[in-house]
């Protein structure tokens, strides 16, 4: 009950940081230290679109893996009294083992040399991950069915599988701020130069020019980074 309710817990942080807040400005995340992001991305200029690097894709398969690592967790914590039992087990089996090796060396000097396998064939060995050595006997139960088939967990982790995903329009339309500059990448500029001045401008026109563009870049500039 212990172990399902820490997972669970969890699990339940994990989905709370991932999809409470779409999206953080750097200047807003120092002012509330408390509301910290999971993850940061950069927004880049992959022309002739502006993309978030990492993907949103990226992003959820790494909670999906970060969900999948608490879930494995059940696999390592083994039900309790299984230890003591099965060291009783090794040293009745090790008991057996050294009478059987001791009458098989009496038989030996009375008919011969004599292997016992069946000592050796009997037993089943396992690693055990706790100390590095090999025990033998069956592997120790662990509580990975009984989470692993869970109702509200599995649930949890359906839930963390699109929690990323579900940000998605926020995110666009965080991207969708930058779109009123698209001219500046997607047009040709030298084309651009040569119509302005095959259209044979008057000096103020060429001011205007200059303080247009210098004005989008001023704007541009103090856009706080996403």
């Amino acid at each position: 009950e212990c172990l399902l309710k820490a997972i669970r817990s969890t699990l339940e942080n994990l989905k709370k940081c991932a999809s409470s807040a779409t999206s953080h400005r750097y200047d807003e995340v120092d002012k509330k230290r408390d509301s910290q992001p999971v993850f940061r991305c950069n927004m880049v200029l992959a022309i002739p679109n502006i993309v978030i690097q990492p993907s949103l894709d990226d992003i959820q398969q790494t909670v999906n893996k970060a969900a999948h690592m608490v879930l494995d967790v059940a696999k390592h914590v083994y039900l309790w009294g299984q230890l003591e039992q099965q060291k009783r087990l090794d040293e009745m089996e090790a008991k057996q083992a050294e009478a059987l090796s001791s009458r098989s060396r009496l038989m030996s000097h009375s008919q011969g040399p004599l292997t016992d396998v069946s000592t050796y064939s009997r037993l089943s060995v396992r690693p055990d991950h706790t100390t590095g050595m090999v025990a033998t006997g069956p592997p120790l139960r662990n509580h990975w069915k009984s989470i692993s088939e869970n109702k509200e967990l599995s649930k949890l982790m359906s839930l963390l599988s699109t929690t990323v995903n579900s940000t998605k329009n926020a995110i666009v339309a965080e991207l969708d701020e930058y779109a009123g500059y698209h001219v500046l990448w997607k047009q040709d500029r030298i084309r651009a130069m040569e119509e302005f001045v095959e259209s044979h401008p008057q000096v103020a026109e060429f001011e205007a020019q200059i303080v247009h563009y210098a004005s989008l870049e001023k704007e541009i500039m103090e856009k706080p980074d996403i």
